[in-house]
């Protein structure tokens, strides 16, 4: 018998997420605060838009990054060189903030994509779950971006996880 993750709802303002030699923040925009963007330079929204209350927060930033994805979906078009390119800022200094709009699924996403290509771990989800939330990583779409980068299948535990969490009602009521 499957043992079913139930869908947690749980605030994450934005915290600091060691990938390789690099630290980054994380965090969702339904729960971020003005101190969450303070001292970032760079903020990369996954959501499908970019709030204004951002802009009346306390970011000073110089870069704000869109990498649209649809709730719940995997990443479409140059993805790996958009991690390239996160990691060029990182090497450089720079100091980001990566959110969605729940900080779970496209974040989560987001940041196994980095342990992926920065570590090269044979699963990175695994470890986000571990350092950032253990609801991370939300559907099957994105495990397989995430996977893709590893250039392996999804591993059947994820995908048995995957099934029983699509059986939720409360999940299925969020994805129509």
């Amino acid at each position: 018998m499957r043992k079913s993750r139930t869908r947690v709802f749980c605030s994450h303002p934005g915290q600091t997420i060691n990938i390789g030699n690099y630290a980054l923040r994380a965090g969702a925009l339904s729960n971020m605060r003005p101190e969450s963007l303070r001292d970032i330079d760079v903020l990369i929204c996954l959501a499908e838009t970019i709030p204004s209350a951002i802009w009346s927060m306390e970011f000073t930033g110089t870069h704000a990054w869109a990498y649209p994805i649809e709730d719940f979906h995997g990443a479409r078009g140059p993805w790996k060189q958009f991690l390239k390119e996160v990691e060029g800022a990182l090497r450089a200094g720079r100091r980001i903030f990566a959110c969605c709009e729940g900080g779970h699924g496209r974040t989560g996403m987001f940041l196994a994509s980095m342990i992926a290509l920065l570590e090269k771990s044979s699963d990175p989800v695994a470890i986000v779950r571990e350092r950032y939330c253990r609801e991370a990583v939300e559907t099957l779409p994105q495990m397989q971006t995430i996977f893709s980068l590893l250039e392996q299948e999804v591993p059947p535990h994820y995908r048995n996880e995957l099934a029983d969490r699509e059986t939720s009602p409360l999940l299925r009521r969020e994805m129509d």
